[in-house]
C-alpha cells in the first residue's frame, strides 16, 4: 500500500468529517465500587485524625467538609483517564495520567510499536459485561446487576489493551474501563490512523467483533484463523483505502473498518445514520488508466449492482444502494453476521459428510435460482470465501458477486475467480452454467478435506479422508470433470442427488 504521505497528495482522498477529526474516549482505571470505597475510607480516616488532634471544633468541621468534597473529586479525576485520538497521535488530556504513557502526554502513531491484549483470562467476563451494558439500554437493571457492575465483577479478568511504543514505555488500558461506545470509538481511531501491521491478530479479531456487534470469541482456533486470514485478506493495491471514520453521501455512511482489499477494490464495514451496520464495497480505477479500460471496469461494477438488485432470495446478500462519489463506485450491501465456510474450517476443521451434504443442498438451490434467469446468471466465483453461515440461524448465504456475469452466447468475458475453483473453460474466458457446478464441487471438496483442490483436476476427497462415502466422493468427482459436458449435473439434478445421499446417511 502507499504511505499516508503519498495518500494525502491524492485528489480522491475522502477524509474524516471535520466534526470527527478526533475521538475522545474515557477509560475508568478502577471499578466504580472500588473508587467509592476508597473515597469513603479516606474521608473516614481524615475525619478520625482531625477529631483526635482537634484544637478548634469549627476548624475540624470545616476541614472535614472540605476533605469530604475534595477527596472524592480528586479520586474521581484520578480514576477516569481521558484520551484523545487524532491523526496526530494519542494524547492524554490530564497531566495526572502522564505516567500511563511513560510521563509523556502525547505519542505519535509512528511511535506505536505494537497493540496487544494482556492478561485476557476470561473472555466470558468481558462478553458478559458488554452484553449487560447493551441490554440495559433497553431495560432497567436489577439490583443484583447494579451491585455487580459497581463492584467491578470480572474487571481484572477482562484484561488490558496494551500499546507499546518504539521510544520506550507502554500504555495499558483496562478493557473493562471502557463503555461499549467508547470502546467502539477507540477501535475506530485505531482503524483510522494506526499502521495495521502493529496490531496483534487477537486485537484485530476483537476490533472486528466490537465494530460489527458480533459475539466476541478468543479461543486459540479463532486467533489462528485470523492470523491465516490476515495473510490472505490484504493484498497490494494501487490506492490507499478509506480510513475508519471517513464518510460518504454527506455523512449518511461512515466507514468503521477495512475488511479486505486488493487490486482495485476494497471492502469495508460501515454504519448508516440509524446505526445499521452495512458492508461497503468500493471500486477505485487508477487515475492513469486507459479511458476504455476504466469505462469497462465501471460498467462491470454497475452490472454487479444491477444483478444483485434484481435478485430476491433469502440466501443471497441484498444490495441496498449503488452510487458514484468523487469518481469512485460504491455499493452498499446488507451486513450479515457470521463466518465464511473457510473460516469455519480454519477454526474447527473439516465438516462432516452429513453437514457437507446439507451445505451442498443449500448451495445447489442458490445456483439453480441464478441459472433459471433468462439469460442465466453465472456466479463464476463460488468458493468457501464467498459463503457465510449466517448467525444465529446458521443459514448459508452467498455474499460476493464480483465475478457475476449474464451468460450471453458461449463467450462471457475475462478470467475471474480463484484458481483452485476455476474450471478449464473459464480460464479460456468461456464460462457456462456447468462452470458453477465445477466450483460447487470444488467447494464441497474443501469442506470435506480442509484443503483447496488441485487446479484444473477432477477432485477425489476420499483420497484424503477414508471415511467419506463413496457416492459423495463420486459426485464431487463428476462435478469437477474437465469437460463441461462430462459433469452430468445441472443445479436441479445436483440438488436431488444430494437429497438422495443425505437420506442414505440418516
Amino acid at each position: 500500500m502507499k504511505s499516508e504521505t503519498e495518500d494525502l497528495k491524492g485528489e480522491n482522498r475522502l477524509d474524516l468529517d471535520p466534526d470527527q477529526a478526533s475521538f475522545e474516549v474515557t477509560c475508568r482505571l478502577i471499578p466504580l465500587g472500588v473508587a467509592l470505597s476508597f473515597m469513603v475510607l479516606f474521608v473516614f480516616l481524615s475525619a478520625f485524625s482531625w477529631l483526635i488532634l482537634r484544637n478548634s471544633m469549627e476548624f475540624v468541621y470545616v476541614s472535614i467538609a472540605l476533605q469530604a468534597l475534595l477527596i472524592p473529586l480528586v479520586l474521581y479525576r484520578a480514576a477516569r483517564m481521558k484520551v484523545r485520538f487524532s491523526r496526530h497521535g494519542i494524547e492524554v488530556l490530564s497531566t495526572m495520567h502522564s505516567s500511563a504513557m511513560n510521563y509523556r502526554l502525547s505519542r505519535s502513531w509512528s511511535d506505536l510499536h505494537s497493540v496487544r491484549l494482556r492478561r485476557f483470562k476470561s473472555p466470558e467476563a468481558f462478553l458478559e459485561r458488554l452484553a449487560r451494558e447493551k441490554r440495559t439500554r433497553f431495560e432497567s437493571e436489577s439490583l443484583k446487576e447494579k451491585l455487580l457492575r459497581y463492584a467491578g465483577k470480572g474487571w481484572l479478568l477482562s484484561g488490558f489493551l496494551v500499546m507499546d511504543f518504539k521510544s520506550g514505555g507502554m500504555a495499558p488500558f483496562p478493557l473493562a474501563g471502557f463503555s461499549s461506545s467508547d470502546l467502539e470509538d477507540l477501535f475506530l481511531a485505531i482503524s483510522s490512523w494506526a499502521d495495521p501491521m502493529v496490531l496483534n491478530p487477537d486485537v484485530i479479531a476483537l476490533e472486528r467483533n466490537v465494530l460489527t456487534g458480533q459475539a466476541v470469541e478468543f479461543d486459540a482456533s479463532y486467533t489462528k484463523m485470523w492470523e491465516e486470514n490476515l495473510r490472505n485478506q490484504f493484498e497490494v493495491t494501487n490506492f490507499v483505502p478509506l480510513a475508519g471514520g471517513a464518510s460518504l453521501q454527506g455523512g449518511s455512511i461512515r466507514v468503521m473498518m477495512l475488511l479486505a482489499c486488493g487490486g482495485m477494490s476494497s471492502i469495508y464495514l460501515a454504519r448508516l445514520r440509524d446505526d445499521t451496520r452495512v458492508v461497503l464495497k468500493e471500486l477505485r480505477v487508477p487515475l492513469d488508466s486507459d479511458l476504455d479500460i476504466a469505462e469497462k471496469v465501471h460498467e462491470m461494477f454497475a452490472r454487479e449492482a444491477r444483478i444483485l438488485s434484481s435478485l430476491d432470495h433469502p440466501c443471497i446478500v441484498r444490495v441496498l444502494d449503488h452510487f458514484v462519489e468523487k469518481g469512485q463506485d460504491y455499493m452498499v450491501l446488507e451486513y450479515l453476521p457470521g463466518l465464511t465456510l473457510r473460516q469455519h474450517v480454519q477454526m474447527h476443521g473439516p465438516f462432516s459428510s452429513r453437514d457437507v451434504i446439507k451445505i451442498g443442498m443449500s448451495l445447489a438451490k442458490i445456483v439453480q435460482y441464478l441459472h433459471e434467469f433468462s439469460p442465466p446468471i453465472l456466479h463464476r466465483d463460488l468458493t468457501p470465501d464467498n459463503l457465510i453461515l449466517k448467525e444465529p440461524e446458521k443459514d448459508l448465504v452467498l455474499v460476493d458477486f464480483g465475478a457475476a456475469n449474464e451468460f450471453i452466447g458461449e463467450f462471457t468475458g475475462t478470467l475471474v475467480g480463484k484458481q483452485s475453483y476455476i474450471p478449464p473453460e473459464q480460464f479460456r474466458g468461456q464460462a457456462v452454467p456447468e462452470s458453477d457446478i465445477y466450483a460447487l464441487g470444488a467447494t464441497l471438496y474443501y469442506l470435506l478435506t480442509g484443503k483447496d483442490p488441485e487446479p484444473i483436476t477432477p477432485s477425489r476427497p476420499k483420497q484424503i479422508g477414508d471415511t467419506i462415502p463413496d457416492d459423495l466422493d463420486q459426485l464431487i468427482y463428476d462435478c469437477t470433470r474437465e469437460a463441461p459436458e462430462d459433469r452430468g449435473y445441472d443445479a436441479g439434478k445436483l440438488y436431488w442427488k444430494l437429497c438422495e445421499l443425505g437420506g442414505e446417511l440418516v
